[in-house]
């Protein structure tokens, strides 16, 4: 594989932590630091409290499973760690940042009911290749594909999923009463042809049964989402571990693919998406001098963001969850 983006060890978090509290805030949120990974925390709390002690693992109670300060004689947790309250999983959820290391826990018994469109209480572990002071800095986004028809694009990390707790009611459709935590990779594509974005989020655990492939639109862009199998989307590797509807923990690699022919069908079902009626003026399904949103060809393609996203859905008030996730070692590669 060629690194398009290798793992990044961050040795200072200063400057790497991003908070929206609600949706509206999201609008005039600062942008993320350019040519970096970052933590970006939304609908959760704030961030800008230092978490002194290791949240990571209380006594027999697993979170994320990652101690950013293991075998440190003299320990320093508030340089890795950001939170609401200092040390109390009832009242707080939880970040951290360690070279690649990444930690995120979150309780949604901790956070301000609010509605929100198109999502849910998320963190965010992503690579922005863009640079607001960098002149043409879109033109010099790195492509997604080379000339190679055999060149697949790559996304890899390795992932544990320790904990998870949810109460209130049964999952029940009829009701609404669905209560979700999720762990994607994922990835924001640009078509150099019509300036238009869509994303490719690829689920590698789910607290239930894995979902089919589908097309939808969150209110920021269109995106691909598909459970992490060999699909129409993506190819699954020997070597890498699959979809799992249970947590864990150790490390597992995981190593998507995502081949140029596959790339072609996620093309042609976001442009039937953006095509429907209604959603033609969505934002990134207009279409461009050719009559659709998105070029058929997978070499127009440029790489703006990737990485992984944690997410959680309650369905009711009433519904709660606390779920921790560790994952490092977040990459993207062109492989052949």
């Amino acid at each position: 594989m060629t690194a398009i983006q290798a793992p990044e060890c961050i040795a200072d978090t200063a400057g790497r932590w991003m908070a929206t509290v609600t949706q509206s805030d999201r609008v005039a949120a600062p942008s993320p630091p350019a040519k970096k990974f970052f933590m970006a925390v939304r609908y959760v709390h704030a961030i800008d409290t230092p978490i002194t002690s290791n949240f990571g693992r209380f006594g027999d109670l697993q979170v994320t499973n990652f101690d950013p300060e293991a075998g440190v004689e003299r320990k320093d947790y508030g340089r890795w760690q950001r939170g609401g309250v200092d040390g109390n999983l009832d009242q707080t959820s939880g970040f951290q940042l360690k070279c690649d290391d990444v930690g995120s826990f979150i309780n949604t018994s901790t956070v301000a009911p609010q509605k929100i469109v198109g999502g849910g209480p998320h963190s965010a572990y992503f690579y922005d290749f863009r640079d607001p002071a960098e002149p043409n800095t879109l033109s010099k986004l790195p492509p997604v594909y080379d000339t190679n028809a055999n060149t697949d694009f790559v996304l890899q990390a390795s992932v544990q999923v320790p904990m998870m707790k949810r109460s209130g009611p049964a999952d029940n459709a009829l009701t609404g009463s669905l209560a979700v935590t999720q762990l994607s990779m994922g990835a924001y594509f640009r078509d150099a042809e019509t300036g238009n974005l869509f994303a490719y989020l690829v689920n590698l655990y789910q607290n239930r049964a894995k979902e089919n492939p589908f097309v939808a639109h969150d209110e920021q862009s269109v995106f691909v989402s598909t459970p992490w199998q060999t699909s129409d989307y993506t190819t699954l590797q020997t070597d890498s571990a699959g979809y799992s509807s249970d947590t864990w923990s150790g490390l597992r690699l995981y190593r998507i693919h995502i081949p140029q022919d596959k790339f072609k069908v996620a093309l042609s079902r976001v442009n039937a998406f953006c095509a429907a009626p209604g959603n033609r003026d969505r934002t990134f399904c207009r279409p461009g001098s050719g009559g659709q949103a998105f070029s058929n060809d997978p070499l127009n393609y440029q790489l703006v963001t990737f990485g992984m996203l944690h997410e959680i859905f309650t369905g009711l008030p009433s519904n709660q969850i606390a779920s921790g996730v560790h994952y490092k070692g977040v990459g993207a590669y062109r492989s052949r």
